[in-house]
């Protein structure tokens, strides 16, 4: 936009210069012939403002930074699948929308990269009811952890489980879901309720966080290796530089200016490095 007014001032000087002299000695052709050219000029750059006002293409930027997240967090996720690798991916993304269903198949041809045949998208789940708005890229209706636990048992011939969509927030909503489910200790038996009487550790899947859910509340369970990675914004970073985006084409160039992959191996030093990380949950209530 700058660009564009110094042009227009400039040219629109030396047109409105060459008309007033003109005006008052017709006789020279100097003048004249600048005010023609300068409103050539002024024409020329209208037809051509798309393409010296062009910035940086920014779908194609933010793009490039889900592309570095998703191949980083599938391949990560990829290191610890022992079984058969059938992926289960929840989103949020309306399929019916032609523009949300591209950002989806874009993100799943990200992830299917990262896993490099260790895994393999199997099935796509949005447990979220069907938007009102047929404009919305996303439902933006939120999704409950008895809502996402019906969808894990139901897919329970899925051994990894990938996140695109936010998980419920806050630990009375995850409580419903088996992968944060904590046995009682033998002392608290009796007075803490044991949703899941049966639970059983080795059976549960492997889960990847995306940038849509917030790891605040959920240190203890990477450290647990209930959550296997998770992708998380870097709060040391200005991630709002999508005008100054990577020149290299090295995604993890891309990545590293974002974003941070979250683990248990690596989880403690985090907190360490970036103190705002993580917050401490609140004492389970025992029942009086």
């Amino acid at each position: 936009m700058a660009t564009l007014l110094v042009l227009y001032l400039i040219f629109g000087s030396g047109m409105i210069w060459g008309y007033t002299k003109s005006k008052k000695d017709p006789r020279k052709a100097v003048p004249k012939l600048m005010s023609i050219i300068c409103a050539v000029a002024i024409v020329m750059v209208a037809i051509l403002s798309p393409l010296i006002n062009a910035g940086p293409d920014r779908v194609a930027i933010e793009d490039q930074y889900r592309n570095s997240r998703l191949q980083k967090l599938a391949a990560d996720l990829a290191t610890k699948v022992t079984g058969p690798g059938k992926v289960l991916v929840i989103h949020s993304y309306d399929v019916n929308n032609e523009r949300s269903n591209q950002h989806l198949q874009r993100s799943l041809a990200y992830l299917q990269e990262g896993f490099a045949g260790k895994a393999n998208v199997h099935k796509l789940i949005n447990p979220a009811p069907p938007s009102k708005n047929q404009d919305e890229m996303e439902m933006m209706e939120e999704v409950t952890g008895e809502q996402l636990q019906a969808v894990l048992e139901g897919n329970a011939d899925c051994d990894v489980v990938v996140f695109l969509s936010s998980l419920p927030y806050g630990r009375e909503q995850l409580k419903a879901m088996e992968v944060f489910y904590t046995p009682p200790k033998a002392e608290d038996k009796g007075y803490v309720e044991e949703t899941f009487p049966d639970f059983d550790e080795s059976k549960l899947p492997v889960i990847g966080l995306s940038v849509s859910s917030s790891v605040r509340e959920l240190k203890d369970f990477i450290s647990m290796g209930r959550i296997d990675s998770a992708i998380a914004w870097n709060p040391s970073k200005d991630f709002t530089q999508v005008t100054n985006p990577p020149e290299s084409e090295d995604l993890n160039e891309w990545f590293d200016q974002r974003y941070l992959l979250i683990n248990a191996s690596n989880v403690d030093s985090l907190d360490a490095a970036h103190g705002n990380l993580f917050v401490a949950p609140k004492p389970v209530k025992k029942k009086k």
